[in-house]
């Protein structure tokens, strides 16, 4: 980071992981867009978390027992 930008001044702040949430703060690596979207689902408490779990598992696996999770859960 010091190399493209000099100036950084929050490395101490800095968590490692593909998302990293505090408070309304939700940020993720361009390569973590499935565990960003959960979490911003998460936050906006858009689904029941035993189907916010089938969902990501869904997309995360593309395992058929998934789907089925997903849906017996809506």
């Amino acid at each position: 980071t010091k190399m493209v930008c000099p100036n950084y001044k929050g490395e101490k702040l800095y968590e490692l992981g593909p998302v990293v949430s505090d408070n309304n703060m939700i940020t993720a690596s361009g390569v973590a867009p499935l565990e960003f979207a959960r979490d911003v689902l998460k936050k906006l408490d858009v689904f029941a978390s035993n189907t916010l779990d089938s969902w990501y598992s869904l997309n995360k696996t593309q395992k058929s027992e998934y789907f089925f999770q997903l849906m017996s859960s809506i």
